[in-house]
């Protein structure tokens, strides 16, 4: 057991003597029991001694139980501090120092009928589902997961659910949530393109809130799924935020076909407190735009959600929040609007796509590679998904068969390219005919494709009245801006560019334009 001296929101740290911030000689793991309904959170994890990667609240006096995990040879001190924002001196207040946890805040306690002496559940439940009561590790232990559903033991208990049948489809109160490890990128883009994702190895875990837990290591990207339950009529306001990018896509029913994206991030990690980031001076940040969208929603129906979520190397975090109807403040979205995922009886494989669609456009074939059949791949290199291929009735395996809707470019790219100027763009043996990768694209604010890269964007602008218009550009770290007399592309001309550090260069002589 662990009490606090003071009330707050504990920042805990595991230090190893002498530990460089990258060197790991140890794995440890710190979890608390949450007061509130005896479930168990993630403190802290193995990694830079001087790194935050969570908060748990505590209550002066109030016993928590926790556990600690290691693995190694090494000393492992944990310390902890309380340190919260002052909104009357606009600075930091620190209630506890950081310092080593101290023995007065730690006893011994072993729960009353828990023979196995994990503190996890009594000796009672365990014989009625089987589970061996000597088991402080395997699958028997609090930590296992016999039925392979993704739900832990103590999971099961405080669901009341059975640990030996996997039955969490349809479970009130959870989303799913899936990992893949070894994805490099900071980006949902590179989460997308990994040859593993969505159909590869990964860890299936559940949630109980819209949110991932911090410690999970560096270089993944995740997915979390499930079903969004509305409490009242209205319009809502979702906010999204990550480290290092995450994308929030909501259904307009409890179809995953209907999905949309709503709201995205891009490095910038609020915190939950206000999901407002603050600056070094504590000035408010808002979050940007793009993170936010009003969505109306009907009260009980249930509605398909999807998060995407990329980690690179910094404090891993994705949080989703609303704002009901008739309120102002930004909350967690929690269990009691959440439904865990069940896959559509037509995508029994769950790649995405139904299998009878999959078969009639050959993607079934033994000669398609099964890792280019699932709805994010893209094996006629035509730039749309899919899924996309799906929704619009063209053909997956046809590059020449692609959808025409209004509003997207394509975007091709080019990797692995040196240097700050175009000329290794253009000068490349694989430009123009050959990019590494094509991609459509709704807007002219594009690019986060990670580093030494080039891109071309081709499409057809349309003008919504006639008259005098001036072009400017931005880009990093060079650009050029063509614009063709008509849509026949050998009447281009540079209309804008901006070189090596500069921020923008505009040209007054983009001509005149017609409507249409």
């Amino acid at each position: 057991m662990i009490t606090a001296p003071v009330t707050g929101n504990y920042a805990f740290f595991i230090v190893a003597p002498g530990q460089r911030p990258s060197f790991r000689p140890d794995e440890t793991e710190m979890w608390i029991e949450d007061s509130k309904d005896g479930t168990w959170k993630l403190a802290q994890t193995t990694g830079n001694p001087n790194k935050r990667t969570g908060r748990t609240h505590l209550e002066q006096g109030v016993p928590r139980r926790f556990e600690l995990w290691t693995m190694g040879k090494g000393q492992t001190t944990i310390e902890w501090e309380v340190r919260d924002w002052d909104p009357v001196a606009q600075g930091p207040a620190i209630l506890l120092a950081r310092e080593p946890v101290p023995a007065a805040a730690l006893e011994i306690n072993i729960a009353a009928g828990d023979g196995g002496q994990d503190m996890a559940f009594g000796d009672a439940w365990r014989k009625r589902h089987g589970l061996a009561l000597d088991k402080a590790t395997g699958p028997d232990s609090h930590w296992g997961d016999p039925d392979g559903d993704g739900l832990l033991n103590w999971q099961e208990q405080v669901r009341d659910s059975n640990p030996r049948q996997a039955d969490t489809q349809g479970g009130e109160g959870l989303v799913r949530w899936e990992l893949w490890r070894n994805i490099p990128g900071q980006y949902v883009f590179d989460l997308r393109r990994a040859v593993h994702f969505p159909t590869g190895p990964r860890e299936i875990r559940f949630l109980d809130r819209l949110e991932i837990p911090t410690g999970n290591g560096d270089h993944y990207g995740s997915r979390v799924r499930g079903l969004l339950v509305a409490p009242v009529d209205g319009d809502y306001t979702f906010k999204i935020t990550a480290a290092n990018s995450a994308e929030l896509w909501l259904g307009e029913d409890d179809k995953w076909q209907t999905k949309r994206l709503i709201a995205q991030t891009d490095q910038q990690n609020a915190g939950r407190s206000g999901w407002i980031r603050r600056n070094d001076k504590g000035e408010a940040i808002p979050l940007h735009p793009e993170q936010s969208a009003t969505i109306t929603l009907r009260a009980g129906q249930k509605y398909y959600l999807e998060i995407l979520h990329k980690q690179d190397t910094s404090t891993d975090h994705c949080a989703v929040a609303w704002i009901l109807p008739g309120t102002d403040a930004p909350a967690l979205i929690t269990a009691k609007n959440l439904i865990s995922w069940q896959p559509c009886h037509t995508d029994t494989d769950d790649d995405g796509l139904p299998e009878e669609w999959q078969r009639a456009t050959g993607l079934l074939d033994p000669a398609i590679a099964p890792a280019l059949r699932h709805s994010e791949a893209d094996p006629d290199l035509d730039g749309i998904s899919n899924r996309d291929e799906w929704l619009a009735g063209t053909d997956p395996l046809d590059a020449a068969d692609f959808p025409t809707t209004k509003g997207m470019l394509t975007s091709q790219s080019w990797a692995i390219l040196p240097g700050h100027h175009l000329a290794a763009l253009v000068g490349h043996p694989n430009y123009p005919s050959r990019p590494d990768f094509t991609t459509r694209i709704d807007n002219l604010d594009f690019g986060h494709e990670g580093d030494n890269y080039g891109v071309r964007l081709r499409g057809y602008l349309t003008a919504p009245e006639d008259g005098d218009y001036s072009f400017s550009i931005s880009g990093n770290n060079a650009a050029i801006l063509y614009l063709a007399e008509s849509e026949d592309k050998f009447t281009k001309r540079v209309v804008a560019s901006v070189e090596v550090g500069t921020r923008w260069r505009s040209f007054a002589t983009g001509g005149h334009l017609r409507s249409g």
